[in-house]
């Protein structure tokens, strides 16, 4: 999940950043990675049923410029959703080609 505000802030101070078109993105993840069989690129990999995988959860904000479902350049912090987890800083390039 994922909400997404028009920057009315840095716009204003800064007209160049306008030109931008930047937005602030609030988000929501949940999914989980497991292997009912062991890949062959990685053996050493934990398997089990899927009722036995531990869910990964984690929100944070995104300061995001570009045209959605066009081209996008973000970065933001992240946070999994359990007890002294440490920030997760990141920069992302999205295309939709």
């Amino acid at each position: 999940f994922q909400f997404i505000f028009p920057d009315l802030f840095l716009s204003r101070l800064v007209p160049l950043v306008a030109a931008l078109l930047p937005s602030f993105v609030g988000f929501y993840d949940i999914g989980s990675v497991w292997y009912d069989k062991t890949p062959s690129n990685y053996p050493s990999v934990q398997t089990s049923s899927l009722s036995k995988t531990t869910w990964l959860q984690s929100s944070g904000v995104e300061l995001r410029s570009g045209i959605e479902g066009v081209f996008t350049v973000g970065a933001g912090v992240g946070w999994e959703l359990r007890t002294g987890a440490p920030a997760d800083w990141y920069f992302r390039i999205t295309t939709y080609f």
